[in-house]
C-alpha cells in the first residue's frame, strides 16, 4: 500500500506540477513518468519503487538516494550524478554508460540492457554476447565491432544505428526496427532479418534493402 501526499502526480502523471511538490525527502512509490525532471535534486531521498519511465532526468542529483526497485526504462540518464546511489544490480551495472554515453569495449555479455534509453550512445567492440536488449532504444547508437551474438534484440529500435562490422550470429531481431541503419560486413544472415523492420537500411554487403516505401535520403555509402 502506498502512501501518496503528492495528490497531482498520483491523480493526474500528465498534470504540471511545482518543483517544490519534489522536496520531500521520502518519495516512495511514486509515479514520476514521462515527466520533465531535469536537473532535479534527488540526492539523499527515498526513491524506492519510484516510477522514473519515460522521464527526462538530465543532469540530475541522485547521489546518495536509495533506488532500490526503481523503474528507469527509457529514462533519459545523459549527466546525471548517481554518486553513492543504491541501485538494483541492472541499473548499478550500466549507470556509467547511461549518464556518460560511453561503453565502448566494456562487457555486458548476457546482463539485462531490456528497455533501456542508450540512444546516441558509444558501444563500438563492446561485448554483448547474450544480452537481454529487447525494447531497448538504440536509435543512432554506435554498435560497430560489437559482439551481439545470441542478443535478444527483439522490439528494439536500431534506426539509424552503426551496426558494421558488428557479429550478430544467432540474435534474435523479431520487430526489430532497423529503419537506416548500417549493416555494412556485419554477421547475420536474411533469416533473422525476415521479422524486422526494414526501411533503407544498408545490408551486410553494402546493398540497399526497403521494405517499406522508398529510401529518401538514401541510406549514405560507405
Amino acid at each position: 500500500m502506498l502512501f501518496l501526499t503528492l495528490p497531482a502526480l498520483a491523480c493526474d502523471p500528465g498534470q504540471e506540477y511545482r518543483p517544490t511538490d519534489l522536496t520531500a525527502n521520502n518519495l516512495s512509490g511514486y509515479d514520476l513518468s514521462f515527466h520533465s525532471l531535469r536537473g532535479v535534486d534527488f540526492s539523499g531521498k527515498n526513491l524506492q519503487n519510484v516510477d522514473f519511465t519515460g522521464s527526462i532526468l538530465t543532469d540530475s542529483d541522485f547521489s546518495g538516494a536509495d533506488l532500490t526497485g526503481a523503474i528507469l526504462d527509457f529514462a533519459v540518464l545523459d549527466g546525471a550524478d548517481f554518486t553513492d546511489a543504491i541501485l538494483d544490480e541492472k541499473w548499478d551495472e550500466i549507470i556509467a554508460v547511461l549518464t556518460t554515453g560511453n561503453g565502448e569495449g566494456q562487457d555486458f555479455s548476457n546482463f539485462d540492457m531490456s528497455n533501456v534509453h542508450l540512444s546516441f550512445a558509444n558501444l563500438s567492440n563492446t561485448n554483448l554476447e547474450g544480452a537481454n536488449l529487447s525494447g531497448a532504444e538504440l536509435i543512432s547508437t554506435n554498435l560497430s565491432g560489437a559482439d551481439l551474438s545470441n542478443a535478444n534484440l527483439s522490439d528494439a529500435i536500431l534506426s539509424d544505428a552503426n551496426l558494421r562490422g558488428s557479429n550478430l550470429s544467432n540474435a534474435i531481431l523479431h520487430d526489430a526496427r532497423l529503419h537506416r541503419a548500417d549493416l555494412t560486413n556485419a554477421i547475420v544472415v536474411n533469416q533473422q532479418l525476415l521479422s524486422a523492420s526494414l526501411a533503407c537500411t544498408r545490408m551486410s554487403d553494402g546493398s540497399v534493402r526497403a521494405q517499406q516505401g522508398t529510401c529518401t535520403p538514401p541510406t549514405p555509402s560507405p
